[in-house]
């Protein structure tokens, strides 16, 4: 077998050469071309193949092209790394693998075939990582964030540095390399906060959170966004007090479950305020949940029944002053179950997920008794929302401890991001903790520098890393800027990165008290109303902490 591999060559050098072997091999009638799925061997045609590994095991659906073939060719990757094209003639071809949020090495590879098979014609892929601030002179702050179907991301928050009033919904989209493909404000006079951002089936994104540039008093924002970033529609929702999202979720019917608070309707102070709505922001069902104290939802979720799942607190019922409390609901917002989590003292719900088993996860934060310190609380409830098990994660007393998001990864664990005070810079580090299916941890790391730092919101990615959104007050442009980290999957950012810092936290046992809780979802008279704002460019300043290759 004659094999000889090029690294430099143009796509002009290659059809050039391959002319020229056309009239080596006119007599063999073999020249480039071809390259079927068949693995026959017969006038002339041979096979290329190779095998693509990222951290030492294969690498499934790489797209792997072949250039020099008359049509150019694709395959991808089997679960074990491995590819191959078939029924290629003799000629030189340019191997090119892609992948979102991969780099590869090398990043092609040019072969000659002359009459015999060409294998071993492997790459390593490498996950993309970085850190990377956005911002202007003031504050600048993160709250959500998802990844895009193209490996991208998409980031919704607030600005003090840009847009028409006090604050404005800022929205950016991101490359898999953290590059700005579009930013975009949007508001009014008043303070205006995006507070939960996703990608919807057409391609485009939905925003909720809330408004006060009209009326007044705040109510509830929803912005439906192109994929560019301009507005389909534009609605809020409230009454005659202040009403906010915090959560929102396309469902299966094109519409969408929005979640968060309200003093406008229910029966106390602040109620749970859900709003079913259409796919162009009609208001389908709106109810509040509550009793006579302060009751809050902070995240929503769709559940495999059709249903919802909402995570939230509650001075309402429970046992401490203030308890998490999660309910279920089925698709119209009637209560199928609900149920406090609690102790003598203050424990928050802030994120909430289903699982693959078809219990729930559960993370905020936890006042132990006789203490004025908080810890990472994390509740694994089965299905009708008992404890299967509760555990603690914390550090030094007298500190904040206190996670803000979570979701099940692929390996059946969870992912975890919020504030440690306990580990790294006391004045708050980023905090992402992986642990296992039974609570324990995986691996642990802080992110941060001199001065305070938080995540609000973590996913896994395409790659097996993870994204985090939040606000550092260390670096960037201004007083506050919109932090956002790619991760790799073990939670490192290369190697070498100063910013991040490992903890030693161990997990401990809880013993908070699940009780019943009795509300009725209350039917409210919440109306919705077209506002009118336009998407404005907006000109962050990018700053690089690290990134990897």
């Amino acid at each position: 077998m004659r094999q000889k591999t090029f690294h430099s060559y143009s796509l002009q050098k290659i059809i050039l050469l391959n002319l020229l072997l056309c009239l080596l091999f006119v007599v063999l009638g073999s020249c480039a071309g071809g390259g079927g799925d068949g693995d026959s061997n017969g006038g002339g045609q041979y096979a290329i193949s190779g095998r693509i590994t990222s951290g030492g095991a294969g690498l499934a659906q790489v797209t792997v092209t072949l250039t020099g073939a008359n049509p150019t060719v694709t395959t991808t990757t089997d679960a074990q790394g491995n590819y191959q094209f078939s029924n290629v003639a003799n000629g030189f071809y340019e191997i090119t693998p892609s992948k979102a949020t991969y780099i590869f090495s090398p990043s092609s590879r040019t072969v000659f075939v002359t009459n015999a098979q060409v294998t071993g014609q492997d790459f390593t892929a490498t996950v993309v990582t970085w850190a990377r601030t956005y911002g202007g002179i003031d504050d600048d702050l993160a709250h959500s964030i998802q990844q895009t179907a193209d490996g991208g991301f998409i980031v919704a928050g607030e600005t003090f540095s840009f847009g028409e009033g006090n604050s404005d919904v800022w929205v950016l989209r991101l490359d898999v390399f953290g590059n700005i493909q579009w930013e975009k404000t949007y508001g009014g006079s008043g303070y205006d906060v995006g507070r939960s951002v996703q990608q919807t089936a057409d391609g485009g994104f939905i925003v909720a959170g809330e408004t006060s540039s009209f009326g007044g008093n705040t109510e509830v924002w929803v912005l439906k966004l192109r994929a560019n970033g301009d507005i389909d529609w534009q609605k809020r929702y409230g009454g005659s007090g202040d009403d906010l999202a915090y959560s929102i979720q396309q469902t299966s019917d094109g519409g969408y479950i929005v979640a968060g608070e309200t003093t406008s309707f229910g029966s106390s102070d602040k109620d749970v305020f859900l709003l079913k709505i259409n796919s162009y922001g009609s208001i389908e069902w709106r109810k509040s949940y509550g009793g006579g104290d302060n009751d809050v939802a902070k995240s929503v979720q769709l559940t495999s029944d059709g249903g919802f799942i909402v995570a939230g607190e509650t001075s309402s019922f429970g046992k401490g002053d203030i308890d998490a409390w999660v309910f279920k609901l089925d698709a119209d917002g009637r209560v199928v179950w609900q149920k406090t989590y609690g102790d003598v003292n203050d424990d928050l719900a802030y994120s909430i997920q289903q699982t693959s088993d078809g219990g729930y996860i559960v993370v905020g934060g936890t006042t132990p008794a006789g203490s004025n310190s908080k810890d990472v609380l994390v509740l694994k409830l089965e299905a009708n929302g008992e404890i299967e098990w509760q555990k603690t994660y914390g550090g030094a007393f007298d500190t904040e401890d206190v996670a803000y998001s979570v979701q099940q990864t692929s390996d059946g664990g969870y992912i975890i991001a919020g504030i440690s005070s306990s580990f790294g810079n006391f004045f708050g580090d980023i905090w992402v903790l992986k642990i296992r299916a039974d609570g324990e941890i995986d691996w642990q790391h802080t992110y941060g520098g001199n001065d305070s730092n938080s995540a609000t919101f973590i996913r896994q990615t395409s790659d097996g890393g993870f994204i985090v959104a939040g606000e550092t007050y260390s670096f960037g442009a201004g007083d506050a800027d919109v932090w956002v980290l790619k991760l790799d999957p073990n939670g490192n950012i290369g190697s070498g990165c100063a910013i991040v810092g490992d903890s030693t936290a161990t997990p401990a046992g809880a013993s908070l008290t699940a009780l019943t809780s009795s509300v009725n979802g209350t039917t409210s008279t919440a109306v919705a109303n077209t506002t009118s704002v336009s998407a404005n460019n907006s000109s962050a300043s990018v700053a690089t902490q690290c990134s990897s290759p």
